[in-house]
């Protein structure tokens, strides 16, 4: 997608043509409803962003990050909690000309990288960074792999894998651990 480009956001034609921008992305109107217009990520099926009019004005939900909801909620009146979704975790942006467009770009590419973001990859990129015949027990990798609290996820990434480059330990061959942990071992 290029960033460069100033996008409108006044439409939904705008807003879903904004949507459809970003990588591996398709339109649906999954309640045989027209009113309602999503747009997924292809390969999961998860969506990103809602478009849907209410009470006169073009509504659109967007996952929020909890660090971001409430200063999106807070920055602007037009930033609510999300409508018929977890409040937790969606905003619903009314379209009502008060958010900047730059603004409203800006939760919709965060709702993308959230509903994209993929910690088993994260947890398979961090542990191509372990040097090859070296060991790393499975915090070591889930703190390279961004939270260093998800080493039971490394666990269970690990143990679907089956390219056989990696191999779990037990906790007694880890570089003389004291405390019993599974490791993961890279093979030449």
């Amino acid at each position: 997608m290029d960033k460069s480009i100033e996008w409108s956001m006044k439409t939904r034609e705008e807003i879903l043509a904004y949507g459809l921008s970003f990588p591996d992305t398709y339109q649906e109107a999954p309640f045989h409803d027209q009113n309602w217009q999503l747009v997924r990520i292809r390969e999961s099926k998860k969506a990103f962003l809602w478009t849907y009019m209410r009470e006169g004005f073009l509504n659109l939900n967007v996952k929020a990050d909890p660090q971001w909801r409430d200063f999106w909620r807070s920055a602007y009146p037009a930033v609510i909690p999300g409508y018929h979704q977890n409040k937790e975790h969606w905003n619903t942006i009314i379209v009502d000309g008060t958010i900047p467009d730059k603004d409203i770009c800006r939760m919709i590419a965060e709702s993308y990288d959230l509903v994209t973001d993929s910690p088993t990859k994260r947890i398979y990129e961090a542990v191509k960074k372990i040097p090859k015949g070296q060991v790393a027990t499975y915090g070591q990798v889930a703190e390279l792999a961004g939270n260093k609290r998800m080493s039971r996820a490394v666990g269970n990434a690990l143990h679907k894998n089956k390219d056989g480059k990696h191999t779990m330990l037990p906790g007694g061959k880890c570089k003389r651990r004291a405390f019993r942990s599974l490791c993961l071992w890279r093979r030449e």
